[in-house]
């Protein structure tokens, strides 16, 4: 830790997240669900969805992109399968109450397919799918997002760093993969830009290196595709994840 860090518990921090969210017009259960996500973030060391995001968070309220006031509604319900409207309301919102159904579902059906659509950032889906995990069930989610990946050999963004989070219940607590499907997520790029590390940067470095002199070529700089966009407000918003859970004995 450097002398310009400040420790804070989780438990103040996620006070304080809540507090500055209902400020800003958001419920307190809301409130309380989206801090516990960012905190969780921040726990098992994925800052880059972390508290990291509350800035982003209040400015897309502050220009209307979160209804704070939107509550989920199931438009397609069936016994196996689901769909459930965000409604731009909190992103964390939706998918917990998403998780809880298919959760439900799947003890009663053996499995359960849900799709959570119109959400803002859901932050970390691997949350989610340890939290089924820890109901008894076995959770796959997929995440859909905008176009911030370059095609190989490229520089314009094609492709999105859609997540993957599984997780299965164990005897020692959940085994859990929380992944981007791209070499470096892109919130670990935004962390390393707003704070001036340069962790990740030499991390992909290193990896466009290392297949580079596999085939043979000299190494080009490391370019993300990431959004241009200022250090204070670089987060952009993910889209919608599905939940199938299958139970597990």
């Amino acid at each position: 830790m450097n002398r310009n860090s400040i420790a804070v518990g989780h438990d103040e921090l996620g006070r304080y997240i809540r507090e500055v969210l209902i400020a800003n017009g958001a419920r307190a259960k809301d409130a309380a669900v989206v801090a516990e996500g960012l905190v969780w973030a921040n726990l098992r060391g994925g800052d880059g969805h972390g508290v990291s995001r509350l800035p982003r968070y209040l400015d897309i309220i502050a220009h209307g992109e979160i209804d704070t006031k939107a509550e989920p509604k199931l438009s397609h319900d069936r016994s196996a399968t689901f769909v459930l409207d965000c409604q731009h309301g909190f992103g964390p919102v939706a998918v917990m109450q998403a998780a809880a159904l298919a959760v439900e579902r799947a003890k009663q059906a053996g499995v359960c397919f849900g799709l959570v659509r119109e959400t803002t950032h859901t932050g970390a889906i691997g949350r989610y799918a340890q939290w089924i995990a820890e109901q008894g069930c076995a959770a796959v989610l997929v995440g859909a997002g905008p176009t911030l990946m370059a095609y190989h050999g490229t520089r314009v963004a094609s492709l999105s760093t859609s997540p993957i989070a599984i997780a299965v219940p164990s005897g020692a607590g959940p085994i859990l993969l929380d992944m981007a499907s791209s070499a470096i997520a892109n919130g670990k790029i935004l962390q390393a830009r707003n704070t001036g590390c340069s962790k990740c940067w030499r991390a992909c470095s290193r990896l466009r290196r290392s297949r580079s002199a596999r085939l043979g070529r000299k190494s080009a700089p490391v370019t993300p595709a990431i959004p241009r966009c200022s250090p204070s407000t670089s987060k952009p918003s993910a889209r919608s994840p599905a939940l199938p859970t299958t139970p597990t004995r």
